[in-house]
């Protein structure tokens, strides 16, 4: 049966037409606010997006938050040494001859007795590690692990299979080289460490840093050297091996080159940003103007090093992009990380701003009351200087 539409009925008029260009005028202001949404959700996008640049500048500047932050060494020591050496920020500079004599080791305490299961409860006995005494009943090799290290006697209970029929065995193992308790355990388990010595007797480590003898209750060694921690692995058998602490100007340059980047980044950022919504390109306008303010003045220490000019840093006269003349910077006076660039890259006014946070209150958009509510941004300012509104 084919299909009788009545289009206008006996008046010939288009009322499909017509309805549905009612509809469309009665859903022209639900069209504009979809077409807001879809706006804000796009300004949304970009605010967050200068979000994430903002902390990362933050970060980057961070890195020059204290004088110490110029502190950067490197350790080196020759590839053959029986040792490893890593440095930190508050080390000084020097040379060391370090010769290791003995590492440190663990006391063991292993048991006589093997045991086929370690789960079936069938031990009974008593332990006495140290000062500590422990009985136990019916207990499985297991429960008796559990219950040896949840007492907190010094050392630490394991079980090793020694491959045989009934090879599991107990191991009692002493925290550090430092900790040697006698052990005595009757029962089940028999140990007299007292009468027949240890499994494996413990040592401390023994090294000679520039003639003198050091001990450690560890294989990791700190304090033998300023600001130096020692991974002992092995003996020296060849007599003692030179370490040297030296200034590391490639981890300064580091920070530079992030600082650099990320700040030139946010730039390219708010051209973008600025070309897509001129709205947007205002706000972000007068937060960069600041930053480049920020960047041109001079700090009130005194001396010749008190602009970033003066370090080699130069702004591109039309992008605004930042750079810096590696020559200018490492000829400044003293070793690189020297206290003079510390001091006048820490005291630049950009440096002082060295967190810059932003808050923001989300977009929040309501159809039914059609309100909007509008972003707010601040940069804070640390060491009690004023805030900037954006």
């Amino acid at each position: 049966m084919s299909t009788i539409t009545f289009s206008g009925l006996a008046t010939g008029l288009d009322t499909e037409s017509l309805i549905s260009s009612l509809i469309e005028v009665e859903r022209a202001p639900v069209t504009l606010l979809e077409s807001k949404v879809e706006y804000l959700e796009a300004r949304n996008e970009t605010y967050s997006n200068f979000n994430t640049l903002l902390g990362e500048l933050a970060s980057a500047v961070n890195a020059f938050d204290s004088a110490s932050d110029f502190n950067s060494w490197q350790v080196l020591t020759a590839s053959s040494a029986p040792f490893s050496a890593t440095v930190g920020s508050y080390a000084k500079a020097g040379s060391y001859q370090v010769e290791v004599l003995s590492l440190a080791r663990q006391q063991k305490d292993i048991s006589a007795e093997g045991f086929v299961s370690s789960t079936t409860a069938e031990l009974s006995g008593s332990l006495i590690i140290g000062e500590t005494t422990l009985t136990y009943e019916n207990q499985s090799l297991a429960d008796l692990t559990d219950l040896i290290n949840d007492a907190d006697t010094g050392v630490t209970a394991s079980i090793i299979d020694d491959g045989s029929d009934a090879g599991l065995r107990l191991v009692l193992t002493a925290d550090n080289a430092a900790t040697t308790p006698d052990i005595l355990a009757t029962g089940s388990i028999s140990i007299d460490s007292a009468s027949d010595g240890h499994t494996l007797e413990g040592s401390l480590a023994r090294l000679m840093v520039d003639g003198i003898e050091i001990t450690s209750d560890s294989n990791t060694v700190t304090g033998a050297i300023y600001g130096v921690s020692l991974d002992l692995t092995g003996l020296s058998s060849d007599g003692a091996q030179l370490v040297q602490v030296k200034s590391d100007p490639n981890a300064i340059v580091e920070k530079i080159d992030s600082f650099v980047s990320t700040y030139n980044e946010f730039l390219t950022f708010i051209d973008e940003a600025s070309a897509a919504d001129s709205s947007l390109g205002t706000t972000f306008r007068g937060i960069e103007r600041k930053l480049q303010t920020l960047l041109s003045n001079r700090s009130s220490t005194s001396g010749s090093y008190n602009s970033l000019a003066a370090l080699g840093f130069t702004t591109d006269s039309k992008s605004g992009e930042l750079s810096y003349d590696s020559t200018t910077l490492s000829s400044i006076p003293g070793m690189v990380p020297s206290v003079s660039m510390a001091t006048a890259i820490w005291s630049m006014p950009m440096v002082t701003v060295c967190r810059v946070s932003c808050s923001m209150r989300m977009v929040r958009l309501v159809v039914a009351t059609r309100r909007i509510s509008r972003w707010t941004w601040s940069v804070r300012c640390r060491r009690s200087r004023p805030a900037v509104s954006c």
